[in-house]
């Protein structure tokens, strides 16, 4: 079955087959976890998304969720994909997770919130209350101007020099 990673061209075929993946993980966990670690390296877009959405059985409430020890490393690893299927991927897995490790999601979204691109901070955060997310949305406006500020002062400096 792993064979049929390569015939995925978008995300219906990707999160149809991670359904899958994600089965056979709860099944054969060693094998399969290996196989998705090198899709979550490759180059390819689809991959990607495959080793992040494999990585939950079911979703909602019903979810099987694996240690956050094995779910973090994949999602910090895609963190500077700027591909968008690859960013909602990062998005849904937080937001699944955060069903059980609401604590540890919170923190790391927390430690993350300049990296996070908009669209997996949208997908991860859309389930939060409204006060923690816009909490959030005011601490990512005020790092993002911080690192403006920051950027325009590099300028201005290489520019003198």
């Amino acid at each position: 079955l792993s064979t049929w990673s390569g015939y995925v061209e978008n995300w219906a075929h990707s999160d149809s087959l991670s359904s899958i993946y994600s089965y056979l993980l709860a099944q054969n966990f060693d094998e399969v976890y290996s196989v998705l670690q090198q899709w979550n390296n490759a180059g390819n877009q689809w991959l990607r998304r495959l080793s992040m959405v494999s990585l939950i059985h079911y979703s909602g409430k019903k979810a099987v969720f694996l240690p956050l020890d094995k779910v973090l490393p994949m999602l910090e690893n895609c963190l500077d994909d700027e591909r968008p299927y690859v960013q909602k991927a990062i998005g849904w897995v937080l937001r699944e997770a955060n069903y059980v490790y609401h604590a540890e999601i919170s923190a790391f979204i927390e430690q993350r919130l300049a990296d996070l691109r908009g669209i997996a901070f949208g997908a991860a955060t859309e389930r939060f209350s409204a006060a923690e997310r816009s909490a959030y949305i005011e601490r990512r406006k005020a790092m993002r101007a911080q690192s403006r500020i920051v950027s325009n002062r590099l300028e201005v400096s290489r520019e003198t020099i």
